[in-house]
């Protein structure tokens, strides 16, 4: 028999536990990404082919691929792949974090009453959480005030995997803006930003990178360089750090102390 005087369970979620499970799972998903691009380059054919070879039957064997038509092939698939985990992160951590926002703002609420409000919090976080990417951030921004420097970046890359899931990496004017582009903002190491002496502590990196446009036009066909692959990955680093960082100052706006 339940116990009806039993009281809700307290959700525990902080701020430095998201921002490390999605620091940590970005970069994991950048080894990987290196450790695949460099296998995928350096396979010689005679590798390939031995590997291939290695069971003496194949499916389909009419159907096999050379070494230079596996490695193209493999480089779409890991486009595909890296565009979905930047996707399925960037969607975890703002959902994560407008839960700790909503939880934050509430918390009175849920203090006076608690099973009432936590319906509402649930409810309110459910539809988020099924929300499309610019959908998120308009809530995050109307609920809360936070604003994301590279929301474009994120959003069009939803826009591109869409093109890749469904044209093939063609992209049709579904997925472009206005002016017929699909922009991607890249985050890339500024040698000038370098310091000449090798520095005491790790460098910070939103201090020595600049912004790199990658424009794609209706028609274009979406590929990315190994290096602009990776430059994914540390663009989407960023977006979260400034995530994060905009989730703070909300939390410390709601602390009388600091006002």
């Amino acid at each position: 028999m339940a116990d009806e005087n039993k009281q809700p369970e307290k959700v525990s979620i902080s701020l430095q536990s998201i921002s490390q499970n999605h620091m940590v799972a970005l970069q994991r998903q950048f080894d990987l990404l290196a450790f695949n691009l460099v296998a995928a380059e350096k396979v010689t054919s005679e590798q390939y082919e031995a590997a291939s070879n290695s069971t003496q039957i194949m499916p389909f064997r009419p159907a096999h691929l050379n070494v230079e038509h596996i490695q193209a092939y493999g480089l779409d698939l890991l486009i595909r792949s890296t565009l979905n985990d930047i996707i399925r992160l960037s969607a975890s951590c703002m959902d994560q974090c407008f839960f700790l926002c909503t939880l934050l703002k509430k918390k009175q609420d849920i203090e006076d009453k608690p099973e009432e409000t936590q319906k509402k919090v649930n409810q309110i976080q459910n539809e988020f959480v099924h929300a499309s990417l610019d959908v998120k951030f308009e809530m995050l921004e109307n609920d809360f005030g936070i604003i994301c420097e590279l929301e474009d970046t994120i959003t069009n890359l939803g826009f591109a995997f869409h093109a890749i899931t469904r044209n093939r990496g063609q992209l049709t004017e579904q997925e472009v803006d206005e002016n017929g582009e699909l922009v991607i903002d890249l985050k890339v190491l500024d040698p000038n930003k370098l310091p000449k002496d090798k520095p005491e502590k790790p460098l910070d990196a939103e201090s020595v990178v600049r912004d790199e446009k990658k424009i794609f036009k209706v028609g274009d066909r979406l590929q990315f360089t190994a290096r602009e692959m990776l430059s994914l990955l540390v663009t989407t680093a960023s977006f979260f750090n400034g995530l994060f960082v905009s989730v703070d100052d909300f939390g410390q706006s709601l602390n009388p102390n600091n006002k």
